[in-house]
């Protein structure tokens, strides 16, 4: 991220936040489980958030020339989501705890040294250091699954998956914007092409993240393109346009990604739209329904 410029920095901790405050109301609507799987579709929503944050202050920063963030990118969301890269600098040696366990009050939230003899004493720096909250996910998840990942290395390969497969979505889909259709103009090939490249430093395979980036290739790229520059005119993301009265940023994100909507969908759209029609003393093109792409 050292690319960033300092305006880029504080927008991209601001998305964080946005992002943050959204985990934790989709976390919360989610019942109680002591399974991982049931609380990704919340993971995964932020994680893209995050991603798509990051990408395009990268792109704007570089003018679109910016190809090689890509692998950097997930890497380090990666890292501050999961609790492997913090706990590593802060493990615990043999000798640190030999001869002692460590038990957590939960009414205080407190960690104790007890002694075989059954005395106790407060943890030390360097133990509790190791037992607070690593990453995103223990930071942020539930009680009943917040410290899963240390010791189920299954559930910890879900997560895994799961989150690589979302970044692996989100970055074919920054890519497509900057680089040139392979094989002619067939739009197909270009997705495959992409996905292929993402996915040798990936979990997922290039057919699992492929169907729904091919999808969204195929069905309304004008539409995605029309509704870019229309953004881009007032610059707005999708977060201003949700403000300004038009869709959920989610139903806005898919429109941008090629994706089918409803006719209320577009609607709203032209609503937010229409709430700005100048910018910099400069009058907007015009917007209605009619002038929705179809494609």
């Amino acid at each position: 991220m050292d690319r960033l410029p300092a305006g880029a920095r504080k927008r991209l901790v601001a998305a964080r936040r946005r992002a943050e405050g959204e985990l934790k109301r989709a976390l919360d609507r989610v019942p109680v489980s002591e399974r991982v799987e049931p609380y990704l579709p919340a993971w995964r929503e932020y994680a893209g958030e995050v991603f798509d944050a990051v990408a395009d202050e990268l792109l704007s920063a570089s003018g679109g020339t910016e190809r090689g963030w890509v692998i950097d990118a997930k890497a380090l969301i990666a890292e501050e989501i999961l609790p492997d890269a913090s706990l590593a600098r802060v493990a615990l040696t043999d000798n640190m705890i030999k001869g002692i366990a460590i038990v957590w009050d939960m009414t205080t939230d407190l960690y104790y040294e007890e002694r075989a003899d059954g005395t106790r004493t407060l943890a030390r720096e360097e133990i509790l250091a190791a037992f607070a909250r690593h990453g995103d996910w223990e930071r942020l998840s539930p009680l009943c699954v917040r410290y899963k990942l240390r010791h189920d290395k299954e559930a910890k390969a879900v997560v895994c998956a799961a989150l690589d497969q979302e970044m692996d979505m989100r970055a074919a889909y920054w890519l497509r914007r900057v680089t040139r259709p392979a094989n002619g103009n067939d739009p197909r090939a270009t997705a495959v092409a992409l996905v292929d490249t993402i996915a040798t430093a990936s979990r997922v395979t290039p057919a699992a993240a492929t169907e729904p980036l091919v999808a969204s290739v195929l069905e309304f790229p004008n539409r995605a393109k029309w509704l870019k520059n229309r953004l881009a005119e007032r610059e707005w993301n999708k977060h201003d346009l949700q403000r300004y009265g038009g869709p959920e940023r989610r139903t806005t994100q898919k429109m941008l990604d090629g994706l089918p909507v409803q006719e209320d969908v577009l609607r709203k759209v032209i609503a937010g739209l229409k709430s700005k029609l100048t910018h910099k003393s400069r009058t907007l093109p015009a917007v209605e329904e009619s002038s929705i792409p179809n494609d």
